[in-house]
C-alpha cells in the first residue's frame, strides 16, 4: 500500500521515550523545552508547545478575550475545527470563499467581510500553500490596525511567504504536529509569536492560567490543560532537528508530482504548487475525471493506493448551516472544493518512482470506469 501520510522516526526517538519514561517526568521537561527551543530557532520566533494544533487555534483565540457579537473571519474551505474554536470562545465564524489557484481567500474577499464587529482575521496555508499573509497584514494594518491576524499553519511549517516563513508573520501562528503534518509529535501543536508578552500569556494559558509566585502558584488567567506531553516532546526534538531534510524530501517528491501531471488531463494542478516556497504537506488536485471521486478512493484503496477528499467547506455543515445560516452557494469555489479536491500520497518515506504508480493508478480507475467495468 502507497500510504496517504506516514511518519518519520528513527531509532534515537525511541531512545528519548524511553529517557523521559525513566526520568519519570512526563509533563513540562526538558524535552518539551527543547521541542520548542529547536522549533524556536527555525522558525526565528517565540514558540510555545501545547497539545494539539486545534489546542494552538484555541489558545491564540483565548487570548484575544472575545466577547459574544464579536467576529472573527475565516476560510469556509479548511478543517472545521477552526471555525469550532471561534464558537467556543463565543464569537460568530464569518467565512470567506477560496481562490481555485491557492485554495487560500484573496485580500479583496477578507476586506470585504471586514465590519466593526472584527476582532480577527485567521488565515490558513492548506496544504504548506502559503495564504497571502503578506498582503492580508499590510491591508489591516491600513483598513483595520485593531484586527489580529492569526496564521494557521497547522500544514506549513517551513512554507515560505516572500523571506518570512509561514506562522511569522500574523500577530500568532499556529502549527500543527498531528500524524499527517510535516512533522509529529503523534498529536501536538506550536503557538508562534514575536511578542514576548504574548508568549508568556500563552505559556500561562496552556497551563491552567498558572504561574509560579507566593506559596505555589498563582492563577492570573482562566486557562486550561493544554500542555504538550513530555512523550510528545521526546519525538518533537528529532522531528525538528530533521525538519530540514524532511521538507527537502516533501518538496523533491512535491516537484516529481508537479513535473508527471503537468499535462495530465485528469487533474488541474492549483497554480500555488508552482510557488517555490511551498511545503508539500500533501499533493492537492482538483479532480477532473469522470470517475465520482468516493468511487475513485475506494477503488484506488483496492489497488493499493490511499488516497482522500481535501478537506471541508464549513459553510456546507449542519452546524453552521442551522446555528448561522451559512449557505453553500455563497461560496462556489469552496463548495466546489469539497466535492472534487483529491489528496494524493506523499511523505518523505515515498519513493520517487512510487508517484509513477499513484498516477498510473489514477489513469487504471478511470479507464475502468469509461470502460463500465465499474461495478
Amino acid at each position: 500500500m502507497i500510504r496517504l501520510s506516514h511518519p518519520n522516526f528513527e531509532p534515537r526517538d525511541l531512545e528519548r521515550i524511553a529517557e523521559v519514561l525513566a526520568s519519570g517526568m512526563l509533563i513540562q521537561g526538558k524535552m518539551v523545552a527543547e521541542t520548542e527551543a529547536l522549533a524556536s530557532s527555525f522558525l526565528g520566533a517565540e514558540v510555545v508547545a501545547c497539545s494539539s494544533g486545534t489546542a494552538a487555534v484555541h489558545l491564540a483565540l483565548m487570548a484575544l478575550d472575545l466577547r459574544p457579537g464579536d467576529e472573527v473571519i475565516l476560510p469556509t474551505f479548511t478543517w472545521p475545527s477552526v471555525a469550532n474554536c471561534v464558537v467556543r470562545e463565543g464569537a460568530t465564524p464569518v467565512f470567506v470563499d477560496m481562490d481555485p489557484a491557492t485554495l487560500s481567500p484573496g485580500v479583496a474577499e477578507v476586506e470585504a467581510a471586514l465590519t466593526p464587529a472584527t476582532r480577527a482575521v485567521i488565515a490558513v496555508h492548506l496544504f504548506g500553500l502559503a495564504a497571502p499573509v503578506a498582503e492580508m497584514a499590510a491591508m489591516l494594518s491600513r483598513r483595520a490596525p485593531s484586527v489580529r491576524l492569526i496564521e494557521d499553519a497547522a500544514c506549513a511549517i517551513g512554507t515560505r511567504v516572500g523571506d518570512a516563513l509561514a506562522g511569522t508573520i500574523g500577530w500568532v501562528g499556529c502549527v500543527s504536529l498531528h500524524p499527517r503534518k510535516i512533522v509529529t509529535t503523534g498529536e501536538g501543536g506550536l503557538l508562534v509569536t514575536r511578542d514576548a508578552e504574548l508568549a508568556r500569556r500563552l505559556r500561562r494559558l496552556r497551563n491552567h492560567g498558572m504561574e509560579p509566585g507566593g506559596e505555589g502558584m498563582t492563577f492570573l488567567d482562566a486557562g486550561l490543560n493544554y500542555r504538550l506531553s513530555e512523550l510528545g516532546g521526546a519525538l518533537g526534538v528529532g522531528q525538528m532537528e530533521r525538519l530540514e531534510g524532511i521538507i527537502a524530501a516533501r518538496r523533491s517528491l512535491g516537484e516529481a508530482y508537479l513535473e508527471a501531471l503537468q499535462r495530465e488531463p485528469l487533474v488541474e494542478i492549483p497554480a500555488g504548487w508552482r510557488d517555490a516556497g511551498a511545503v508539500f504537506q500533501a499533493f492537492v488536485v482538483w479532480w477532473r475525471g469522470q470517475t465520482p471521486r468516493p468511487r475513485l478512493i475506494a477503488r484506488m484503496r483496492e489497488l493499493g493506493v490511499e488516497t482522500t477528499m481535501g478537506t471541508y467547506s464549513c459553510a456546507s455543515q449542519p452546524f453552521f448551516r442551522d446555528r448561522f445560516g451559512s449557505r453553500p452557494e455563497a461560496y462556489p469555489v469552496a463548495t466546489a472544493g469539497a466535492s472534487e479536491l483529491l489528496s494524493l500520497p506523499l511523505h518523505p518515506k515515498m519513493q520517487p518512482s512510487e508517484v509513477e504508480t499513484v498516477i498510473a493508478t489514477l489513469r487504471q480507475v478511470e479507464s475502468e470506469w469509461l470502460e463500465g467495468r465499474h461495478e
